[in-house]
């Protein structure tokens, strides 16, 4: 019996020896036999039916679709000049390739440098890749060109494939809540990332919920691992939010605060499942929260960190983590250097070092371009026109602000002082002027002030218009003074002629891009057509609901064409919160005032009002 060749997958040829053993032949050799070499003992190409092509072919990786993966998978390819693309089984290790019954030797440069990437990175060919796969290739291979990308995924592909093809499990005993569709999807794809111990972004437009979706995620994980530990960084401004959403839309998991001057220097004092803190605490305590193996952490607001070389941004990266989340509406500001930092704490390493990022990244078109179809699959990010029909055209936003320990003492001193000058009504409304006045002009905290901040960090960045409720002068002038450098800002206080309100809104609404309009809800709150604006902040409670609703009214009216997010910032547990709690109350129950038809509060009103104190609340600090 002589040697023969065996046709491996219609693309190589395996010299079948005497002995019936298996054998590849280097291209060399198969060359040299077809071309007169007569010491040859290879049988011919032409007893297989193969004709011997001179032409080279060149190896080729592709990433494409996976069907049991969202991530795609790597798959070799051959080619020549003009002809191909053959795929090569994951088996095919020979240095040629048989092509519609032709043979062509393949480059052995591409071949070594190929298999050599490969072997590097640890991946199987035809595989389904992991989120860390797919990033590693893409860091990795990207710019050579031997390698293609057939598939982009964005996390929106992934969250919707995810869905879909999620099995139904056991509801979470924690979670109490109930999501929207685009929410339900959003928090599977946050699970299924968590659990590939992948960091992500969230980045879906202020009003779609970003923090039901994280608290459904933290909720998931403590139903899979009871002892996990979770840790929530904001700006303190949100942090009493976080607290009273987690005690909405959960149940049966341990929370705790880390704050204030008498919080614990021992991280072993630090028990609960899921623990609260602010950014300047994470800078201050390194010593006691790094003490601590995090399974979770989540940072809100995670822009703070958009610049890499702060303290705050060392800080918080140097927290112990499995897994992060960053959850911020504006993930880009100015510079491409923000996303990396943002990357850089959810996936360490995963676009190289500053420097070298920089080198590769510059501030233009093409390389945001680039840059966005590396890091698509780790960032879901959605606005409001991407939602189907499901919410409602006007998106109330109620946040509570906890005063600072020092801040809330002034509070509670303020509130006996004019409590005991016997004049309640007037007590109330220095309080109400002491919570809205900066604290540079005497007041009690500027708060409030950073949380408009937030919300005008993303407003303006989507280029979209605020319209700002406040009725005392201080609060219009501070409003002003941080943003008429900014952005176009106009003013409607009252001292305005009449006749010249249209103008100002018409000057404002002419405005190509963002723009702030604040406005006295006595003087702008009724008549006035405001749609240029899709986002209206109430920086002062009222006791009239009324008020509040013809001041919506401005912006969410016939003409207007986007869905209006309404934000009701309050300082929780003081004159404000009451306030809004009775404008609630009574809205419920279909009373049109809450000041009666001769703008009197009821007795009854005030005494409670005056009861609420912020240094009477009893939460766990640690």
């Amino acid at each position: 019996m002589t040697s023969e060749w065996i046709l491996f997958d219609n693309t190589e040829l395996v010299l079948k020896k005497e002995d019936g053993e298996l054998e590849r032949v280097p291209a060399d050799e198969i060359w040299k036999k077809e071309h007169g070499d007569e010491a040859s003992v290879l049988p011919s190409l032409s007893s297989v039916g193969i004709s011997c092509s001179r032409k080279v072919y060149s190896l080729e990786l592709r990433l494409v679709e996976a069907a049991d993966g969202p991530f795609g998978q790597l798959v070799l390819f051959a080619h020549g000049a003009t002809s191909g693309p053959v795929q090569l089984s994951p088996a095919h290790t020979s240095d040629h390739v048989i092509d519609n019954n032709v043979w062509h030797a393949i480059d052995q440069y591409s071949v070594e440098q190929i298999t050599g990437c490969i072997h590097d990175a640890g991946i199987e060919l035809n595989i389904a890749l992991s989120l860390q796969q797919y990033i590693e290739v893409m860091r990795k291979f990207s710019g050579f060109e031997w390698f293609s990308c057939d598939i982009h995924p964005t996390a929106k592909d992934v969250s919707i494939a995810v869905s879909s093809n999620q099995v139904s499990s056991t509801p979470s005993s924690h979670f109490t809540g109930r999501l929207y569709e685009y929410q339900r999807i959003g928090s599977n794809w946050l699970d299924f990332m968590v659990k590939q111990g992948a960091g992500v972004i969230l980045g879906d437009s202020m009003g779609l919920g970003k923090t039901i979706q994280v608290i459904k995620v933290i909720c998931d994980l403590l139903e899979e691992k009871p002892d996990a530990r979770v840790l929530v960084v904001c700006p303190s401004a949100l942090m009493e939010n976080w607290s009273r959403e987690f005690d909405k839309f959960s149940a049966g998991i341990s929370k705790e605060k880390h704050c204030g001057a008498n919080r614990t220097g021992d991280h072993r004092r630090i028990t609960s499942s899921v623990v609260f803190t602010t950014y300047d605490i994470v800078r201050l305590d390194q010593a006691v929260l790094t003490q601590i193996e995090w399974d979770l952490l989540v940072l809100d607001e995670a822009q703070a960190i958009k610049n890499p070389t702060t303290g705050r941004t060392t800080a918080v990266k140097r927290l112990p983590r499995r897994v992060g989340i960053a959850v911020t509406g504006t993930p880009f500001e100015n510079h491409l250097t923000d996303v990396w930092s943002l990357i850089d704490f959810c996936e360490p390493g995963a676009l190289g070092s500053l420097s070298s990022f920089s080198a590769r990244y510059r501030d233009d078109i093409e390389s945001a371009k680039d840059l966005g179809a590396f890091v698509a699959p780790l960032m879901l990010r959605r606005k409001l026109e991407d939602i189907p029909n499901d919410l409602p055209d006007l998106i109330p936003i109620f946040m509570p602000i906890d005063l600072e320990e020092s801040e809330a003492r002034e509070y509670e001193e303020k509130r006996q002082e004019y409590k005991s000058k016997g004049l309640a009504l007037a007590a109330i409304q220095n309080l109400i002027v002491a919570l809205s006045k900066p604290k540079s002009v005497g007041g009690i905290s500027d708060l409030k002030y950073e949380y408009l901040e937030t919300v005008t960090d993303e407003v303006f960045g989507y280029r979209e218009k605020l319209l700002v409720f406040a009725d005392k002068m201080p609060a219009i002038g501070e409003i002003s003074r941080r943003y008429e450098r900014m952005v176009p800002t106009f003013t409607l206080t009252g001292a305005d002629p009449s006749d010249s309100r249209i103008e100002v809104v018409d000057k404002f609404s002419s405005v190509d891009g963002p723009a702030l309009l604040i406005a006295n809800p006595r003087v702008a709150g009724a008549g006035l057509n405001i749609v240029a604006a899709n986002h209206v902040f109430h920086f002062s409670p009222q006791w009239n609901p009324a008020i509040i609703d013809q001041s919506d009214a401005r912006a969410h009216r016939n003409g207007q064409t986007k869905p209006v997010t309404a934000y009701y910032p309050y300082y929780a547990s003081t004159v404000e919160e009451y306030m809004w709690e009775i404008v609630r109350d009574k809205r419920y129950l279909s009373k049109e005032v809450v000041t009666g038809n001769k703008g009197q509060i009821n007795p009854n009103e005030i005494a409670e009002a005056l009861s609420f104190s912020p240094c009477s609340r009893k939460e766990k600090y640690v």
